[in-house]
């Protein structure tokens, strides 16, 4: 690496460029949001707002998996929307 700079700056006519990465900025993940939060947000965004009360406990175990694959939402989102939807199920 050595000989790779010193053949860099021997090449250059007095002149040396320097690069200067720009940093990497992350906004931190909320992951104490809301079932309702969540729920609004995400499950939203494809289709019309669906009462929870619309579906039995055993369909939204089938919905939500489903949908938060198609939705690209993380397992610790998904597990938060189910038991928000759980909590209103249809008997």
């Amino acid at each position: 690496m050595a000989l790779f700079a010193l053949a860099l700056t021997s090449c250059s006519k007095g002149t040396i460029s320097t690069v200067v990465e720009n940093p990497v900025v992350t906004t931190p993940v909320n992951r104490d949001v809301s079932g309702a939060t969540l729920y609004a947000q995400e499950c939203t965004k494809c289709h019309g707002f669906e009462p929870r009360e619309k579906y039995t406990a055993e369909q939204w175990k089938r919905i939500v998996p489903d949908m938060a694959r198609k939705a690209g939402i993380d397992a610790n989102q998904e597990a938060i929307i189910l038991k928000y939807v759980l909590e209103a199920a249809k008997p």
